[in-house]
C-alpha cells in the first residue's frame, strides 16, 4: 500500500503521468482496504489522495465522491477540530467550488443558446 502511494504521490503533471498516479493510488486503496480496518486513517488518506488526484484531473464528481468517503472515515477517528479533518474540508470546499463553477458555465451556456 504505502509503495503505490509513493509512487503516485510522485507522478503528476500529463495524461500519462496522471493515468499512472490513479493506478497507483487504487492499488493502494485496494491494498489498505485487504489489510486494514474500513476505518483507518491511512485508508482515509487513500481516499483523499484520490480526490486530490481527480480534482487535478477536472473530474469534480468523482473527486466529491471520494473526499466523502475520507470525510466520513476521519468523522469516526476524529474530532471536528482535528487538522486531518480541517485539510479534507478544505479540499471538500475547492471540488463544491468547481463543481458550481461547471454548473454556472453550463447553466450560461444554455441560456445563450
Amino acid at each position: 500500500g504505502r509503495i503505490h502511494q509513493e509512487l503516485a504521490h510522485c507522478s503528476g503533471g500529463d495524461q500519462v503521468e496522471y493515468d499512472k498516479a490513479l493506478k497507483d493510488y487504487e492499488a493502494a486503496l485496494r491494498i489498505r482496504l485487504k489489510s486494514l480496518p474500513i476505518d483507518h486513517s491511512d485508508v482515509a488518506v487513500s481516499y483523499y489522495n484520490l480526490a486530490s488526484l481527480h480534482l487535478d484531473r477536472q473530474e469534480y464528481e468523482e473527486a466529491n465522491n471520494q473526499i466523502q468517503k475520507a470525510l466520513n472515515v476521519q468523522r469516526k477517528l476524529f474530532s471536528a477540530h482535528h487538522p486531518d479533518i480541517r485539510q479534507t474540508i478544505n479540499l471538500e470546499k475547492k471540488i463544491k467550488i468547481m463543481l458550481d463553477y461547471r454548473t454556472n458555465q453550463s447553466n450560461q451556456g444554455e441560456n445563450t443558446a
